[in-house]
């Protein structure tokens, strides 16, 4: 199931997450055209498949205060769930999560290291 997802998404597991290369971006706290259609790719599937679950995990770099990042990467987790919803997935599989800046997967003393830590995951659970 998870290597499906991966292949469709041009996503990689790691650590028992999907996690989009770079597929889901915004532009302050909205999604760019680009994220909407990779969120609408995640809605198909999911409805493809019922019996799927999924928890969105937003996060953040490093830049910014603690809790400013927990704010943005919770409002971010929150959008992309009701867009996932909006789209035809049932409430009762989708829940979000913000993590801000708690879970790096790369250097944050670099450009590159925060793009890869400002991420959005589709967990499915």
């Amino acid at each position: 199931m998870f290597a499906l997802f991966c292949l469709l998404f041009s996503a990689t597991a790691v650590d028992g997450r999907i996690v989009p290369k770079g597929a889901v971006t915004f532009e302050g706290t909205e999604l760019t055209a680009e994220g909407l259609i990779a969120v609408g790719e995640v809605a198909s599937l999911m409805k493809a498949h019922p019996d799927w679950k999924v928890t969105v995990r937003a996060h953040t770099d490093s830049q910014g205060s603690g809790a400013y990042n927990l704010k943005v990467s919770q409002d971010r987790a929150e959008l992309v769930a009701d867009v996932l919803i909006d789209q035809g997935v049932p409430r009762r599989h989708v829940d979000y999560e913000g993590l801000g800046e708690t879970e790096p997967i790369a250097s944050n003393g670099t450009d590159e290291g925060r793009q890869q830590n400002r991420r959005v995951e589709f967990v499915l659970r």
